[in-house]
């Protein structure tokens, strides 16, 4: 009953009222921000544990996020963002030392970045079914812990310099990961291709002590897909040449001699296309000792179809173009459910 309850004020804030209109929700008591920067109004009333909903349209982004709230946006694929647009963030996100469990999903930013202020711990932060640019942990004390970046479009390089015990899941990432400890990296597509016999161009460098599993490796010039990594474990990954192992451990992963592109059902290049199709072509071929398949749709945080956020979805919008003779405007909308 809850989400349906959601779903109809997000449907006053998308329809009947200016569709920049903003929903707080806190505890039992929703309240609507309007005016030039609604985002930031509603932020500013917020306290650890609220929820504040976006619809689809641009927003400026408040300075700091240093509450523990739910950010949660409409999406960002035009395939999904038809009868709202999708949730546009306009700035780069810096989060400080007071949001632990934090979360936002369903975001667009762009080639905007969230940024961890620096040598500031900040555990319990999930970033879910969101496109950004740099993903960076500064700093090199007091590190964020259990922090889970999963179902997110990365277009540039990812830097868990200040991160441990952290998981990235069933994302595709343009550039290069670096450095963090104790981490899970799991079912990611990593498109970064470039042909340098360097091992310091490797997509991975200096994470250590982690589970590097079931990802897919764009990566087609010669063995080097880590650099300085120490006592990681690499497994069930796809990879174009035999890997450079270092001081890790490889394990059950797949050579199979050609562009990584070739074994998913439509892709070229190497930057994230909307109108790619990033399934495994033969998913039956690419699996763990579990059955799970690699690549974003597999694993334990599956990417969900065109990345739609947990709250019901809206997914037709009718509207006349004037009102009847009774003065009434008729409107006809479809909201869907969702799983989390």
């Amino acid at each position: 009953m809850k989400k349906v309850l959601i779903a109809l004020g997000l449907i006053t804030c998308l329809f009947v009222q200016a569709q920049t209109r903003v929903m707080l929700e806190s505890g039992s008591t929703s309240t609507v921000f309007d005016g030039d920067q609604p985002f930031i109004d509603a932020y500013d009333a917020a306290v650890n544990g609220d929820i504040i909903y976006l619809p689809g349209g641009g927003f400026t982004v408040p300075t700091l996020i240093d509450k523990g709230i739910k950010i949660i946006g409409v999406g960002h694929f035009p395939s999904a963002t038809t009868a709202t647009n999708a949730t546009v963030l306009a700035g780069d996100l810096f989060i400080g030392e007071n949001a632990d469990n934090l979360h936002i999903e369903g975001c667009d930013l762009g080639n905007y970045d969230i940024n961890f202020t620096s040598d500031h711990k900040v555990d319990d932060v999930n970033i879910v079914r969101c496109k950004l640019g740099t993903l960076q942990y500064q700093g090199s004390t007091n590190p964020c812990v259990n922090n889970t970046i999963r179902e997110c479009i990365i277009t540039e390089t990812i830097y868990f310099t200040n991160a441990v015990s952290s998981t990235l899941a069933n994302s595709i990432v343009h550039q290069r990961i670096y450095y963090g400890t104790d981490m899970s990296i799991l079912n990611c597509i990593l498109l970064y291709d470039y042909n340098n016999s360097n091992a310091s161009y490797s997509p991975i460098r200096d994470v250590d002590n982690s589970l590097i599993s079931s990802n897919i490796f764009f990566k087609d010039y010669n063995g080097f897909y880590q650099d300085g990594c120490e006592s990681s474990t690499f497994t069930n990954n796809v990879f174009f040449h035999n890997p450079t192992a270092g001081s890790n451990t490889f394990t059950n992963n797949y050579i199979i001699g050609e562009n990584a592109s070739n074994i998913l059902v439509n892709q070229s290049g190497n930057i994230f296309d909307y109108s790619h199709d990033y399934h495994l072509a033969s998913p039956a071929t690419y699996t763990n000792g579990d059955g799970l398949k690699a690549g974003i749709y597999g694993g334990i945080f599956p990417f969900k179809a065109d990345a739609i956020p947990s709250t019901p979805h809206i997914s037709v919008k009718n509207m006349a173009g004037s009102t009847d003779e009774n003065g009434l405007l008729n409107v006809s909308i479809t909201v869907t459910a969702q799983d989390e």
